[in-house]
């Protein structure tokens, strides 16, 4: 299986550059007098939905904020012990969506459209600024709530030990 390979300075410029773009393009054709031709609305529907948009943001961050970490990100494992009667997730789900937090999360999500969009395109132009302000500590600290817990079934051995309550007659005097 190949490695990915890190991401160069060059790409990361050049996917800023296009980010910018798009917003730009996607606030113009909403919000703009000229409307937006045919062709360019075909070629650009993947990228216009304003959820697309914001990961695509996000991850531009993530990218941004992993460069200030010296070592790689790891996950750790250590706290995979639980009490009885609960176990915890094998596998961790929205790792993404966990290192980016729920800070970033409401800060990209709030407001109006208009709103929206301007804070996405001022947010790639001062990525840097950005990524410091909600992502570094959470990126060099490391997540650490990303194994959920959860309920397990009692085993059968407890079931069977357990007896069911004696019926007595009830007082009726």
């Amino acid at each position: 299986m190949r490695k990915p390979q890190p991401i160069t300075d060059h790409r990361l410029a050049r996917l800023t550059l296009w980010a910018l773009a798009i917003l730009v393009w996607a606030a113009g054709a909403l919000f703009g007098n000229a409307r937006a031709n045919r062709r360019h609305i075909r070629q650009r529907y993947g990228a216009l939905s304003l959820g697309k948009l914001t990961h695509m943001v996000r991850d531009l961050l993530l990218i941004r904020a992993a460069r200030f970490q010296r070592a790689p990100l790891v996950l750790k494992h250590w706290r995979i012990y639980t009490q009885p009667g609960l176990h915890r997730r094998k596998a961790p789900r929205n790792k993404l969506r966990s290192i980016a937090g729920a800070r970033l999360r409401r800060f990209m999500i709030h407001g109006s459209l208009t709103q929206r969009l301007c804070r996405l395109i001022d947010i790639v132009r001062n990525l840097d600024i950005y990524a410091r302000r909600f992502m570094l500590r959470r990126v060099c600290n490391g997540v650490t709530r990303l194994l959920a817990i959860g309920l397990t079934h009692p085993s059968q051995e407890i079931l069977r030990d357990m007896r069911p309550p004696e019926p007595r007659p009830a007082d009726s005097s």
